[in-house]
């Protein structure tokens, strides 16, 4: 079980037993509510962290692809206007041709 659902369940078992503040610090369940809280805690930033950076590292891949190919495009149409004598109209009824 992820961090996050332990800790929803572990402030939903406190709601559900009508808890309060004052009634787990009568019933000296305060620390102990916040210690496994915490130990819960962890689990879920490090789920987060790891969330993050895929999340990060997929959107960098895409926009690397992205951005290549746009790249390769504008490299490869220049070099046939300056090579081969293509003028901006012969690259654009190539492109609807295609």
């Amino acid at each position: 079980m992820t961090g996050t659902k332990q800790l929803g369940r572990i402030i939903f078992a406190s709601t559900l037993n009508k808890s309060t503040g004052h009634d787990l610090h009568l019933w000296d369940f305060w620390e102990s509510f916040f210690a496994r809280y915490d130990s819960n805690l962890g689990q879920a930033r490090a789920f987060g962290l790891r969330k993050g950076t895929l999340n990060g590292a997929t959107t960098g891949v895409v926009y690397l692809v992205m951005f290549g190919t746009y790249g390769l495009a504008f490299w490869y149409g220049s070099k046939l206007i300056v090579e081969e004598d293509y003028t901006a109209g012969d690259m654009l009824t190539v492109g609807d041709t295609a």
